[in-house]
């Protein structure tokens, strides 16, 4: 089944994650974002972490 013409549908195998922009270079090994826990789940800004 294809989309109908004119309605271009993103691929579901590739994309850059929703924190990172499209053609942002990936983080050095072992660096966690401010928003991103150790284990990787996302954590809302407004969150405060239980571990220090």
């Amino acid at each position: 089944m294809q989309p109908p013409p004119g309605m271009p549908l993103p691929p579901a195998d590739i994309g850059p994650p929703p924190y990172e922009p499209p053609g942002h270079p990936m983080p050095q090994p072992g660096f966690i974002p401010p928003h991103m826990s150790a284990d990787g789940a996302y954590m809302p800004p407004d969150v405060i972490w239980a571990v220090a």
